[in-house]
């Protein structure tokens, strides 16, 4: 877990909070899952990021990590049949 924790924590040092996106503001973030689609680049990780380090700072109670391996696949496989 703490390879996770110390990603985590080098990729929120590099968040701006400067500009954030409208998406932001029309995000339901209190719902359990939440699904963003998108080209490489857009911005999902960014607006993700930036959620992340404007509501919870520096508490442990947010986590981001990328899916890799077999739940990478499952994602990709899901996203697929649902022509995205």
């Amino acid at each position: 877990m703490d390879m996770f924790r110390l990603n985590h924590e080098h990729l929120l040092k590099g968040v701006n909070l400067s500009f954030q996106r409208y998406l932001s503001r029309q995000v339901k973030w209190d719902r359990r899952l939440i699904g963003l689609f998108g080209a490489k680049g857009v911005g999902k990780t960014t607006l993700l990021l930036q959620y992340i380090k404007s509501t919870y700072g520096d508490s442990h109670e947010a986590l981001y990590s990328i899916p890799s391996g077999r739940l990478a696949f499952v994602i990709d496989r899901f996203c697929h049949q649902l022509n995205m």
